[in-house]
């Protein structure tokens, strides 16, 4: 079943590939995706709901998932701005388009694009560990199959345009692709300027605060890693995490990155917690972010989007030595960085539960993090589109 999914797949994306050889590329015509086209996210989908929203342009979000071709096609704004990947429609839009936007990569939207068409890459975070050519982790890469097959029929490798919030960010994207970058734009992410939008709208007035809790993935580990070594609290710690936090009035959402794999008989502990909650692990985050009055996490970028609101981050790195000395690796010393308290185990996290924002300034550790992460915020999804506008018409 996977190797007809994935002839499938080539199957569609050549065809495309090949008819975009015959056509005058349009323009107006821009395609975006994200997630390998199975998500419906991230700075792709922000930016594309604000073209919609804001300019006549023929924009259309491309997925391989029938489910959220049906959820865009029933909604109002986007139901004629959606195509489902496996068609006809498909074929001709993606071999017709001037304009490709992804957040991951061109797989986001189809493996093989002319030479000749422009692809923009919006990224979907400031990466903390390595990425690309920086790390032995085979997340991202092409296989050595994929990799013949581009080569021998000579299609797009590198990104026209490549988005980063900041100079310093500017050069870890340039040494993890290096070569395959021509341009780079200075910008706040689309997902944090809809993050900030949506923040500033909401009043937060209950009595009961949500600390949010969003762990990244480990490379090539088992299910049981994540408890074993303490990145979710252990069983035997459960029933004093939820008593202290319904005490101190708050409520734990756990948001899990969408490559961690849980054990089914630690999530059927949680049964009867009412004041830990795990939310679906494949949901965008960005809700929870802008209702959660703290967040904790470890190594993830989602940091960075949390520092645009002022409040308070606390890091929890019980495998610090381990992951440093996986092939994953960081892209800088986060315990000398870190923008909040560092927790080593989740024991210590909650005898600190009852002061969380009690001390809380925006010290300079704090402030530094938010220049190196968000330095052109003032630059925002306009400045991103004319950017692209520009680059589409040379």
């Amino acid at each position: 079943m996977h190797m007809i999914k994935k002839l499938k797949l080539k199957i569609y994306a050549l065809s495309s590939y090949l008819l975009g050889h015959f056509l005058n590329a349009d323009d107006d015509l821009w395609i975006i995706g994200a997630g390998n086209g199975y998500v419906f996210g991230d700075n792709s989908r922000y930016f594309y709901q604000w073209v919609i929203e804001k300019k006549n342009k023929k924009i259309f979000w491309v997925t391989k998932d029938l489910k959220i071709y049906h959820a865009l096609s029933k909604n109002e704004k986007t139901k004629d701005r959606v195509i489902y990947f496996y068609s006809l429609k498909s074929i001709l839009f993606i071999a017709r388009a001037k304009v490709f936007i992804c957040s991951h990569g061109v797989n986001d939207i189809t493996p093989y694009v002319c030479k000749n068409r422009k692809l923009i890459c919006l990224w979907h975070g400031l990466p903390i560990k390595k990425i690309g050519d920086l790390t032995l982790s085979s997340y991202g890469k092409d296989n050595p199959l994929e990799r013949g097959i581009k080569h021998v029929i000579n299609s797009k490798k590198e990104y026209d345009v490549f988005l980063s919030p900041s100079l310093y960010y500017k050069e870890i994207f340039e040494k993890s692709f290096e070569g395959k970058i021509s341009e780079f734009i200075y910008a706040q992410y689309p997902r944090v300027t809809e993050l900030k939008n949506k923040s500033n709208d909401i009043a937060d007035n209950s009595d009961i605060k949500t600390i949010l809790y969003a762990p990244t993935f480990r490379d090539f580990v088992a299910p049981s890693y994540y408890e074993i070594n303490g990145i979710v609290p252990s069983k035997k710690l459960l029933s004093e995490l939820n008593c202290i936090l319904g005490y101190n009035r708050y409520k734990l959402i756990i948001k899990l990155h969408p490559y961690i794999c849980i054990e089914n008989s630690y999530m059927h502990e949680l049964i009867g917690f009412n004041n830990i909650i795990f939310a679906n692990k494949n949901d965008d985050v960005l809700d929870l972010l802008i209702n959660a009055s703290v967040l904790i996490t470890d190594y993830s970028s989602i940091c960075f989007d949390f520092l645009t609101l002022g409040k308070e981050i606390i890091f929890l790195m019980p495998d610090y030595d381990q992951y440093v000395g996986q092939t994953r690796g960081l892209n800088f010393e986060l315990k000398d960085f870190a923008p909040g308290k560092i927790f080593t185990n989740w024991n210590d996290l909650i005898k600190y539960i009852p002061v969380i924002n009690r001390k809380f300034t925006l010290d300079d550790d704090y402030l530094k993090a938010l220049k190196m992460s968000n330095e052109f915020h003032t630059r925002k999804n306009s400045y991103i589109f004319d950017f692209i506008e520009k680059r589409a018409k040379l």
